[in-house]
């Protein structure tokens, strides 16, 4: 029974381990968005707009693998 205990508690430090992974993934995306959208505003370039824009999807993608629903 204990080792079945201490293989749970290990099972749920990997998933936590892993969630922490996914969040910080998810707020590297954002900053990079943000520097895209800063570019964009900077000199109003089609293909800066597009990174942005493509940066946005991906942002709204992770942070709904987070559970996180995009506003």
């Amino acid at each position: 029974w204990c080792k079945m205990a201490e293989d749970m508690e290990e099972i749920g430090a990997g998933v936590q381990l892993e969630r922490a992974k996914n969040f910080r993934k998810a707020l590297q995306l954002v900053a990079q968005m943000r520097q895209a959208q800063k570019a964009y505003f900077k000199g109003r370039k089609k293909t800066d707009l597009i990174d942005s824009k493509h940066l946005e999807t991906a942002v709204d993608f992770r942070l709904g693998q987070l559970g996180i629903k995009a506003v």
